[in-house]
């Protein structure tokens, strides 16, 4: 974890760097969090019930930052990598 709560890559990789990792998941992110569909479920999820309503907005609240900017964390690589079976994690 970082200093601001965010998740730091744990996984070592032959030919993708700490950053290109980190990168793809702030893209997965966006690409599920803000694919249509998504997005309409959770229209009608919040028009048909009210707690659902309040939980999807204060979700989308907290969401929002990081679809917007990204994870925006130290670009350096994790500090103590484990061993496990023959992979780096």
């Amino acid at each position: 974890m970082t200093k601001d709560g965010l998740h730091n890559s744990v996984v070592t990789l032959p030919n993708i760097t700490h950053e290109e990792l980190v990168s793809f998941c702030d893209r997965a992110r966006r690409s599920f969090y803000l694919a249509p569909s998504y997005l309409l479920y959770k229209l009608r999820q919040s028009l048909t019930d009210r707690r659902e309503l309040q939980r999807n907005v204060k979700g989308f609240v907290t969401l929002s930052k990081y679809l917007v900017k990204g994870s925006q964390h130290d670009k350096t690589a994790p500090q103590s990598p484990i061993k496990t079976q023959g992979a780096t994690v």
